[in-house]
């Protein structure tokens, strides 16, 4: 491989490992048996470890809705100032 490739690669593992979102971290939660982060006083659930089975399709979910939410974000701090 080029170097274009790999710093294009080693930028997408970054971003995977540290731009998990909400449908990650839920996920994991709920694997746990946790009440996920995005409702914290939510009921625990019964651990299901099979659960992390599917962070690897919710990782891509997360970074393709990144841009989305980080906007949209963006947007909500301004009008709460």
């Amino acid at each position: 491989m080029n170097a274009k490739r790999w710093v294009a690669m080693a930028a997408v593992v970054g971003m995977v490992v540290g731009l998990s979102g909400c449908m990650t971290t839920d996920l994991v939660a709920r694997a746990q048996g946790n009440p996920p982060p995005s409702d914290p006083y939510g009921p625990p659930y019964q651990a299901q470890p099979g659960y992390y089975l599917l962070v690897p399709l919710a990782m891509p979910l997360d970074l393709i809705t990144f841009p989305i939410q980080f906007f949209q974000q963006q947007q909500a701090g301004e009008r709460s100032y």
